[in-house]
């Protein structure tokens, strides 16, 4: 069991890690379509957009690259909770208002509303950070596979 629940949460940090980096490296290669994206949520004022389009991105690279390499878990997991928790909340409201968004996660440009399928995607990554933030201490009481 502690060589599978090591194998896990190795495969969750590289996906989730990875999930982030790829989707932030797409954000900084097109910061006006994402800039446009965030617009479409209509939370921020559109002065601010413009440096949440630079400052996201960046942020998701780094997490992402923190979570790949293992490094600093006790900061990345919990950061990369917090901003899932905070596009969770984009994504709820966007539901909510029922407004017609254009996602910006991976460069889809297409304004369409939120459904079901988009509110379980984000609950989903949700679970799986506060698996990994939780498993911090776990971890190290069932040991590493480095062993």
């Amino acid at each position: 069991m502690k060589v599978f629940f090591s194998y896990f949460l190795l495969l969750l940090r590289l996906g989730l890690g990875g999930l982030f980096a790829y989707s932030g490296y797409l954000k900084i290669m097109d910061p006006l379509f994402f800039k446009y994206a965030i617009e479409s949520y209509q939370i921020v004022p559109a002065y601010f957009t413009t440096f949440l389009a630079f400052f996201i991105p960046m942020l998701e690279l780094i997490l992402g690259s923190m979570l790949i390499l293992g490094i600093w878990l006790n900061i990345s997991w919990p950061m990369y909770l917090g901003l899932l928790l905070v596009f969770d909340m984009a994504i709820i409201n966007a539901y909510v208002n029922d407004l017609e968004i254009i996602c910006g996660c991976f460069g889809e440009g297409v304004p369409k509303g939120v459904d079901a399928m988009k509110l379980l995607e984000n609950f989903l990554l949700t679970i799986g950070a506060g698996i990994g933030w939780w498993s911090l201490d776990k971890f190290k009481q069932i040991g590493s596979l480095i062993d």
